[in-house]
């Protein structure tokens, strides 16, 4: 895979601590990279006042706008090193998840890194969270990020969905192993894969087989296990490291996860394009809403929002 060398670090608000931009400069360690820091700042007071003449309004929106100019300038010179340049660009917009979209649509992005907003792990059907529509829309690979540091000793998950038989889900498959064993190894740390399934279950016993719901169980664990196995035949994995285990994305992504120590884990989003890839529908969704771990999610290659 192609190392990222083009981040873009979305700043929501002035913080002591930017965790979105502290992992983004740990890809700065062994080779140069460009940081674009980004920001969309918004005031509805100024939208929705009619007290206000335009040319006032104006003028405090541009107000608004520099004081986060000048927050992001501080930022650059705060953490400029020999292998880190950086820019930055501050837009006024109501949404900020749009207009990451917009900007990740007009621009040549990498990768984009932002903290976990505080209702991403709403399951309120009727809201659509800053970051499931990042998940759903943005071009780039997204890397969502908590609070906590980066450690050595936590490993790296991959959630694959082996049994597919697209060549682009194939192909992005292959992207979120090898994404995965770059991450353990700038982490310095190890590489997991995990693999769910559901299988089918027999209403009432077949008479002319003799199949039952037992048999049926081993043989759909058997065929995940030998794709899997396949899968990552081309890539360094032990044993003890790849886990194929029934049952819902959204339960035993998270539980392997949490069972391993995972940090970090990496999967396949398809957005609204229609397609049956790594992951169906909202399921990448349900599966950010009970980790207790950061994610990054890719995109098919030819992925358009």
């Amino acid at each position: 895979m192609n190392r990222p060398q083009h981040l873009l670090v979305v700043i929501t608000r002035d913080k002591p601590i930017q965790p979105a931009l502290e992992r983004a400069l740990l890809f700065g360690q062994q080779r140069p990279i460009n940081i674009t820091l980004f920001s969309a700042v918004f005031d509805p007071a100024l939208e929705l006042t009619s007290l206000l003449a335009p040319v006032e309004r104006k003028a405090l929106r541009e107000q608004a706008l520099k004081a986060r100019k000048d927050y992001l300038d501080q930022l650059c010179t705060k953490y400029k090193n020999s292998n880190v340049s950086f820019t930055f660009e501050v837009v006024w917009h109501k949404k900020t998840a749009q207009a990451i979209v917009e900007f990740t649509q007009d621009h040549a992005v990498d990768l984009t890194i932002k903290r976990i907003s505080s209702d991403a792990n709403s399951e309120n059907p009727f809201i659509m969270p800053t970051d499931w529509h990042l998940l759903r829309f943005c071009n780039s690979p997204l890397l969502l990020v908590k609070d906590a540091n980066w450690h050595n000793n936590k490993p790296v998950l991959a959630a694959i969905c082996p049994t597919s038989e697209s060549s682009e889900h194939r192909e992005l498959n292959h992207h979120i192993i090898d994404y995965t064993q770059f991450l353990a190894e700038v982490l310095a740390s190890e590489a997991h894969v995990v693999n769910s399934y559901i299988s089918p279950r027999l209403d009432a016993p077949l008479e002319l087989s003799a199949c039952n719901n037992e048999e049926l169980r081993k043989k759909v664990a058997s065929v995940h296990l030998e794709k899997v196995n396949e899968l990552v035949s081309k890539h360094p994995f032990s044993e003890q490291h790849i886990h194929v285990v029934e049952g819902l994305p959204e339960t035993k992504i998270p539980e392997i996860a949490s069972n391993i120590g995972a940090q970090l884990v990496v999967m396949g989003t398809v957005g609204r394009t229609g397609l049956t890839a790594a992951f169906m529908g909202n399921t990448a969704e349900r599966v950010l809403a009970k980790l207790k771990c950061e994610v990054l999610a890719l995109k098919p290659k030819n992925f358009e929002s």
